[in-house]
């Protein structure tokens, strides 16, 4: 069963680890250096399953050119962030298995503190 909301043109998954707070604003920091390339992971769900010794097993959405172009603190605790850039993802199988990469803009709801999100993927129109 695929993890994805839908909601217009857009695509919503969870996002269950991710990097800290510093290194995200690193990232933000040197978006646009030429010389200076940050490395970013989100491990994206791409699907959830029962499995029979009653867990849940999941799949994961492979990401790849993340790059930030904007964070934004959505409180007071320093935590809790927006953050908008592009990306290319796969969003017809899980970690690479068809090689589909298309070029996405995302916005992500994010707490740094729980490494925990949500991220929305809206096809980028040339």
């Amino acid at each position: 069963m695929h993890s994805e909301v839908r909601n217009g043109d857009s695509l919503a998954f969870e996002v269950m680890n991710g990097p800290s707070r510093d290194r995200i604003h690193i990232a933000n920091m040197y978006a646009f250096d030429q010389n200076m390339s940050i490395d970013l992971e989100f491990k994206v769900v791409f699907a959830k399953r029962e499995n029979p010794a009653g867990g849940t097993t999941r799949d994961f959405m492979a990401l790849k050119n993340l790059q930030i172009m904007g964070v934004v603190h959505t409180d007071r605790t320093g935590y809790d962030f927006n953050i908008q850039g592009t990306c290319d993802a796969d969003v017809k199988s899980p970690m690479n298995k068809c090689n589909t990469y298309r070029n996405f803009r995302f916005s992500m709801d994010y707490n740094a503190k729980l490494r925990t999100g949500v991220l929305r993927l809206k096809p980028m129109r040339f």
